[in-house]
């Protein structure tokens, strides 16, 4: 995977998003030689089972990563009321399958096909969670043959689900690729991490969901050059720009770190100036980057009050750029033009305090308003550890 830092690629995440996929669906494929059930129908070609474990497995990842709150549980007790099924805690992995079923049109066969739709969501929850297990931002006190030997047992317990030839040699096969893709990962967050460039965040929420972003570098000597040249340079060659964009890049490379354990909560604000909205160039390469779904859910732009104007709000239509309109204690507020009050809104404490009104009334008219409640700052690898 090839990717270069500093500048904003919406393939760098699509790329990792795919690694993870292929990830998961090779680990699924050995284990579904470690465990089985008897004369199992669904999996006797192996074509039928690498089509249903791709299916299943890129189902499973968009639901995985939807904020939606789907009733999984509910859904799949329709096809599978097993009780002794519902104490794993298999649901999402369950209507994946049963989905490929659907899909298929094969959703009369379901009840017939029981003992494979759970053994496949079994597989497919090990496979998961071994991939998050061993996360290079996952504390574990054991190693890579306990992890995988404990999830093996925990499902060895369902009555019709057995080991297929003691599962050892596979298991080995298993081992053996867990270390290389954990290799592989250490050296994907090594090449994206640096100690001169990096953001840090402010929690600006209780339920450590909300962060604003800030651009953070260190060059070792910088203070003992010229400050009026170091001013020059910064002024006229669009550094400011140039850092928001590298910014942007780092928060995309925290979101890969998140996805590496699964954490999909968060959603961060990228503070950006009237001078680098107005530059068309600028937006066209954030344009670019929130065309993704996933990145657009959780990169939020954020733009002074101060700075609302009609050439501003036009460039971000023509690019299709949502933003929150962001009102600190310092904002000069009289009144607000129809247009905006329809705008999402992250406002300070302060602000609240000084205009309970406003904000209220707009609460009351369901606009979306966020009020900032310090929680903290903190760098991505304490935001991932603690998540």
């Amino acid at each position: 995977m090839r990717i270069e830092v500093g500048r904003v690629n919406t393939n760098m995440f699509n790329e990792y998003y795919s690694y993870k996929l292929k990830t998961v669906y090779q680990y699924s494929i050995l284990l579904s030689k470690i465990l089985g059930v008897d004369k199992n129908k669904l999996w006797h070609r192996r074509r039928d089972l690498d089509n249903s474990i791709e299916y299943i497995v890129d189902d499973f990842f968009k639901r995985m990563t939807d904020y939606d709150k789907v009733q999984y549980k509910s859904l799949v007790r329709c096809f599978i009321n097993d009780k002794e099924i519902s104490k794993y805690n298999i649901d999402r992995e369950l209507y994946s399958v049963i989905n490929y079923f659907i899909e298929n049109k094969r959703a009369f066969e379901i009840t017939a096909y029981e003992k494979e739709i759970v053994l496949a969501a079994v597989i497919l929850n090990i496979a998961n969670n071994i991939d998050i297990s061993t996360s290079p931002y996952k504390v574990n006190k054991n190693n890579y043959k306990t992890i995988v030997l404990n999830y093996l047992e925990k499902f060895n317990k369902i009555e019709y689900i057995h080991l297929i030839d003691d599962g050892k040699k596979n298991t080995n096969v298993l081992l053996e690729l867990i270390k290389t893709n954990v290799r592989k990962e250490r050296r994907i967050f090594e090449l994206l991490s640096s100690n001169v460039s990096f953001n840090k965040y402010i929690d600006i929420s209780l339920e450590n969901i909300y962060y604003l972003t800030s651009y953070n570098y260190s060059v070792p000597g910088l203070n003992k050059l010229d400050r009026a040249a170091g001013s020059y340079i910064y002024n006229h060659e669009d550094i400011d720009d140039k850092f928001a964009l590298m910014s942007t890049d780092l928060i995309v490379v925290t979101l890969m770190k998140l996805f590496s354990v699964r954490k999909f909560n968060k959603m961060f604000f990228l503070p950006l100036k009237r001078e680098f909205i107005l530059n068309e160039n600028n937006l066209k390469v954030l344009s670019n980057l929130l065309k993704n779904d996933y990145l657009d859910k959780r990169i939020k732009i954020l733009y002074n009050f101060d700075d609302l104007s009609e050439k501003s709000n036009n460039l971000f239509g023509k690019y299709h750029l949502d933003y929150y309109i962001y009102c600190s204690k310092n904002t000069k507020f009289d009144s607000i033009d129809a247009e905006f009050k329809t705008k999402d809104y992250l406002v300070s404490n302060d602000f609240y305090l000084n205009n309970k009104r406003f904000v209220d009334g707009l609460l009351e008219d369901r606009v979306n308003v966020i009020i900032e409640k310090f929680d903290g700052i903190v760098t991505d690898k304490k935001l991932v550890l603690e998540s």
